[in-house]
């Protein structure tokens, strides 16, 4: 309830504050659907594909030439430290922190600048967001 804006949470019903999320895994695919009842005109679908590289597959969901026009890239650092994040805690403890974090049954970590290219094995998770919300 308290993930939605507050003007929506003063005109929906409590009922209608409800996201419904279905995921399909197939590893390496997953695809998870994601609607909100109270609009019924609002979808929204995430396609995940991890393969075992650095990121270099360029249409690694292999999308049609028209979509992939409209595709729009973001690489993700988890080891990344932004000036917000900075000013705000990002990890409950040490533990959970990818920057501080080093597994004793691997030896791997912590991750630090560079890590991409340097760490091995390596997987990435490309994320392919879809969403549908036609009501403007």
């Amino acid at each position: 309830d308290r993930r939605f804006p507050p003007w929506l949470r003063t005109i929906a019903p409590k009922s209608g504050c409800t996201l419904f999320e279905e995921s399909k895994n197939c590893f390496p695919v997953t695809s998870t659907s994601v609607t909100l009842p109270l609009f019924a005109k609002f979808k929204m679908r995430i396609d995940s594909v991890h393969y075992a590289d650095r990121g270099e597959t360029p249409n690694i969901h292999k999308l049609p030439e028209d979509v992939l026009k409209k595709r729009k890239v973001v690489y993700i650092d988890i080891a990344e430290v932004t000036e917000a994040e900075k000013k705000k805690k990002m990890y409950a403890s040490d533990t959970s922190d990818p920057r501080t974090f080093k597994s004793t049954t691997t030896g791997r970590g912590p991750l630090h600048q560079g890590w991409q290219q340097e760490s091995k094995p390596v997987m990435c998770a490309y994320k392919l967001v879809y969403t549908e919300f036609d009501y403007w």
